[in-house]
């Protein structure tokens, strides 16, 4: 019986008891969630999966909380952020599990089924994108949505054209209030983003990530919106594929003749930043120039 075992208990509800139930339960590598989960996190879940108003959750609730964080802890991220009304966040709705099944919305068509449609319908869903990192960054008061894993395969767009993160296997959660403020000092490429993420285990990893936020833009433009050629075989050591891949070009393919320029000037600054905040610049004049073809 449920309320006999281990999850409903108040152990269960400790961050030391999760992460070492989680390095258990994943012994093939760390997963997301875990990399900078704390106690104030844990609290807020509790408070998706039904917390009343003494602060308990329901045995049940708290089974299927810590079940979905140890074994599906992307349905977990899910839930927190779709159950909460004060920002329509684009993700797919949460509807309901049944044992360790969810189910949600459809999230729409995989993101490349897109490239073959028009430039306006393209540019559109590329200014979603860059819109959907600034909500990342800047949209909640309490976390930063750290998502690396930027592929078709990760987005979709429904039937009203609306694009949809639909994989959570890599997002992570940063409290802000436990982490560093303010954009990197010098330049920030993918070097330095890769030797950033090899301290992933270090104790100072989760205050320094907000400074490396901005790179979320740079895998965006690379993998998913740029179409320069110079651009189709660079990747951020991509364990999905093999070194000889070479993706299909970017979103922003085909641009109006007329903006064509501009784009892959931007594009190039949106990848490689070559002074300090000269990235954060390029995205905004990029999704000006995005908006003015949309007219």
């Amino acid at each position: 019986m449920i309320s006999k075992t281990i999850l409903v208990t108040d152990d269960a509800l400790q961050l030391s008891w999760l992460q070492e139930a989680w390095r258990i339960a994943h012994t093939d590598g760390q997963i997301a969630l875990e990399s900078c989960m704390t106690d104030k996190l844990i609290e807020e879940l509790k408070k998706a999966y039904g917390q009343n108003v003494n602060g308990q959750l329901g045995k049940t609730d708290q089974a299927y909380m810590i079940t979905s964080l140890l074994m599906n802890p992307e349905a977990a991220v899910l839930k927190y952020f779709t159950s909460r009304s004060e920002r329509n966040w684009p993700f797919p709705k949460y509807l309901g599990a049944c044992g360790r099944v969810i189910f949600v919305e459809n999230g729409g068509k995989l993101l490349d089924t897109s490239l073959a449609s028009s430039w306006k319908d393209r540019a559109n869903i590329a200014l979603q994108l860059l819109n959907m990192i600034d909500t990342f960054r800047n949209g909640d008061p309490k976390w930063i949505v750290i998502f690396l894993d930027f592929r078709y395969e990760n987005f979709a767009v429904d039937q009203s054209g609306r694009l949809n993160l639909i994989d959570f296997d890599e997002v992570m959660l940063i409290d802000r209030e436990e982490s560093g403020d303010g954009e990197k000092k010098q330049s920030c490429n993918m070097e330095d983003l890769k030797t950033f993420v090899s301290e992933i285990d270090k104790d100072h990893f989760c205050f320094q990530v907000p400074q490396y936020s901005q790179m979320m833009y740079a895998l965006a433009c690379v993998r998913l919106l740029s179409f320069l050629p110079e651009h189709l075989l660079k990747s951020l050591s991509d364990r999905h594929r093999s070194p000889e891949h070479v993706r299909p070009p970017g979103l922003l393919w085909g641009p109006p003749e007329h903006e064509a320029t501009a784009i892959e000037a931007l594009l190039r600054g949106c990848v490689e930043e070559k002074v300090a905040g000269g990235r954060l610049k390029a995205v905004e004049k990029l999704k000006a120039v995005l908006r003015r073809t949309l007219i």
